[in-house]
């Protein structure tokens, strides 16, 4: 609550695009200095926001030494050119497109995001249009799902079994994609590391 924020004191709160524009004003007025930093969904906007909030806390040249060693991180995992296509899917038969997060790192590990043929952001796919699409490798977040509810029916298809078998899939950890920054080079070598490993045991029909 916004009384115990002030209680604690602090000597800077950091807000979100959506806080409540009274809960600004409040703290504003109370003298406590605040910075506003979004969930970042591509890696260049979260170098912008590394350098807004090392200035904000009177450490930036020490964020732009972690910027520039994060920077030299995903410098050594640049794979412009590698043809291979992925399609994310997610619950209820989900795929993420153009200006989320995992189309991002998708492009920085070098492979072509088929969810752009979809839409922007979260898209809902049909089977028929996974298979019309015809992505090398599935790419699914956290732990391989199971046909639970509704929700997860999709991954349980007999039609995305056919197609897709293990073989044919690529799990990411969801710590990974939850935000741009740090994670990003973290997340780009794994499903670097993945692509290499299911390619080389195994060829897509």
């Amino acid at each position: 609550r916004l009384e115990e924020v002030v209680e604690m004191a602090p000597d800077l709160v950091i807000l979100s695009p959506f806080s409540m524009a009274n809960r600004r004003q409040t703290l504003n007025r109370l003298g406590i200095k605040t910075v506003t930093l979004n969930a970042a969904n591509d890696y260049e906007t979260a170098r912008e926001e590394i350098i807004a909030f090392g200035r904000a806390i009177g450490r930036e040249p020490q964020a732009r030494d972690y910027l520039a060693s994060l920077d030299a991180q995903m410098a050594q995992l640049d794979r412009q050119g590698t043809q291979v296509s992925l399609l994310n899917i997610q619950r209820r038969a989900l795929t993420t497109g153009a200006g989320h997060i995992l189309d991002d790192i998708i492009h920085r590990a070098g492979a072509r995001n088929l969810g752009r043929m979809a839409g922007d952001g979260m898209v809902a796919v049909s089977l028929e249009h996974v298979l019309m699409l015809g992505p090398e490798f599935l790419l699914v977040i956290g732990s391989p799902p199971e046909a639970v509810d509704r929700g997860t029916e999709v991954f349980a298809h007999p039609v995305l079994r056919e197609h897709f078998p293990p073989a044919r899939r690529i799990t990411l950890p969801a710590s990974m994609v939850l935000c741009a920054g740090a994670s990003t080079p973290l997340a780009v070598s794994a499903l670097q590391a993945a692509l290499e490993s299911q390619r080389g045991g195994s060829s897509p029909r």
